[in-house]
């Protein structure tokens, strides 16, 4: 019986091809690839899916290199916290701030110190050079509505005071007038003030000190009522009696005959025009204020 020959030995396998990047990409970075679902052994793969990732990542920054900007930490160099808010806006000093372009409606500057003190504040804040002046403005607008506002407010009250005083001295409004004015003069005077100065403490009576002009202008009828003149032209206290006249008004009328009165009293024309007697001039003032609603 003759012999089968033995099969011939398979023949020995290919070696496995080298993988393309050789030994220039290292395991931790094709561990990477693998992590995020790259075939590292294709390297047609590998730059498709790179590049899809690069493309996804420039959309989300929004901005050429060049143009970004890093904020600095909290510990960060002074030099580099100042270098940031230079490149956000921020002037490097307060004084940088431009307001110039920021006016008052009838075109007046902004007051110096007011200026000066929004820059340094806008510049501890840092706020950015050019939102500064359009957030003044804004400012100022506001300010003068709030005046205009306050204004129109006193206005009203003034007006409301002067009809309400009106009311309550009716037909001798005119010689209470006189004589809440010349109580006025006398009490500054008494004082040692200037009519300047008396008009001035008027002012804050009637309009800053919270009381009502109506009320002090009655106030001060009621004094110069009380008042006389001494011959020197001094005022003078006097006590004033039911029935005895001090706090009788007159009217219009009333003015007109007492005028035509002492036109042909030689004794009152003595003391008007030859001695010129405070007195009496004041009295021929007052009849003609009442009368004609002037000083004679």
């Amino acid at each position: 019986m003759t012999d089968t020959p033995a099969p011939a030995p398979a023949p020995a396998p290919a070696p496995a091809p080298a993988p393309w990047y050789g030994d220039k990409i290292d395991e931790v970075t094709r561990g990477f690839w693998s992590n995020k679902g790259i075939d590292p052994s294709d390297p047609i793969a590998v730059a498709t899916k790179l590049t899809d990732f690069y493309r996804q990542a420039e959309q989300r920054i929004g901005a050429p290199p060049e143009e970004l900007l890093r904020i600095p930490k909290p510990n960060a160099p002074e030099t580099d916290i100042r270098a940031y808010w230079s490149r956000i806006g921020v002037p490097s000093e307060a004084k940088d701030y431009d307001l110039s372009s920021v006016k008052f409606t009838d075109g007046g500057e902004l007051d110096t110190a007011f200026a000066d003190m929004v820059r340094a504040a806008a510049h501890e804040a840092r706020v950015t050079k050019d939102r500064l002046a359009p957030f003044v403005a804004s400012l100022v607008k506001h300010m003068e509505a709030n005046d205009a506002s306050e204004l129109a407010e006193k206005t009203r009250h003034l007006n409301d005071q002067r009809d309400m005083l009106k009311k309550n001295w009716g037909t001798n409004h005119d010689y209470n007038m006189a004589i809440a004015q010349r109580a006025l003069q006398d009490l500054g005077k008494v004082s040692g003030l200037t009519p300047e100065q008396t008009k001035q403490a008027w002012d804050a009576l009637s309009m800053v000190g919270g009381i009502g002009a109506s009320y002090a202008m009655e106030m001060l009828r009621n004094i110069g009522s009380r008042m006389n003149t001494s011959p020197n032209g001094e005022p003078n206290f006097i006590s004033s009696q039911p029935g005895q006249g001090n706090d009788k008004v007159m009217s219009q009328a009333q003015a007109k005959a007492r005028i035509d009165e002492l036109k042909t009293d030689k004794a009152f024309y003595k003391r008007l025009v030859t001695d010129k007697e405070v007195a009496a001039r004041r009295e021929w003032d007052d009849l003609h204020k009442i009368a004609f609603g002037r000083a004679a």
